[in-house]
């Protein structure tokens, strides 16, 4: 099977990120993990302050509040508006949480998607070239290093490595 230069190097880029691309999905979830945390918070934040502030319902006069246009509010008043602020700045936050969940579910769909591919790919490969593979695209070893280490020449392991692409690309790229 023959493959374009380009096709080669978007396919090695792949298999070189490959490490980095498992350690980053775990950096996803982690941060996922904390999201939710979060979330949970601002919700019960939410949920105890409407139940000890419960004639507060709108944005009552909020921008009157904000641009000063009435600066003798009664205390009632001020408590209302200031109630309303915190309402909408729980909103707000447990917004920005949940798009930033929602973005991280997708970046970590994509990544595992790719790593599934590459982990089918690897588990068709021989025990040779899994070798080979784990040496170069995990411990990002040299091809001499590779060669020293399983007793091949530098020209072997790159013939190998070629074959080794060659065979990810049509896996990777489905």
């Amino acid at each position: 099977m023959s493959i374009s230069r380009e096709q080669y190097r978007k396919t090695e880029g792949h298999l070189y990120r490959y490490a980095r691309t498992v350690i980053r999905i775990a950096a996803i979830e982690a941060e996922m993990a904390e999201i939710d945390r979060q979330i949970t918070d601002l919700s019960k934040q939410a949920e105890y302050w409407l139940a000890h502030n419960p004639r507060v319902t709108g944005n009552y006069d909020l921008i009157g509040c904000v641009t000063g246009k009435d600066p003798d509010h009664t205390p009632v008043e001020r408590a209302m508006i200031d109630g309303a602020a915190r309402r909408l700045h729980l909103q707000h936050l447990l917004a920005t949480r949940q798009h930033r969940r929602s973005q991280l579910r997708d970046d970590l769909y994509e990544l595992r998607m790719l790593i599934a591919r590459i982990d089918e790919g690897r588990r068709m490969l021989g025990q040779e070239d899994a070798a080979i593979f784990e040496q170069r695209y995990i411990y990002e070893r040299t091809n001499g290093q590779i060669g020293e280490a399983l007793g091949y020449t530098e020209g072997g392991v790159r013939r190998r490595l070629r074959q080794i692409v060659k065979k990810m690309y049509t896996i990777v790229h489905e």
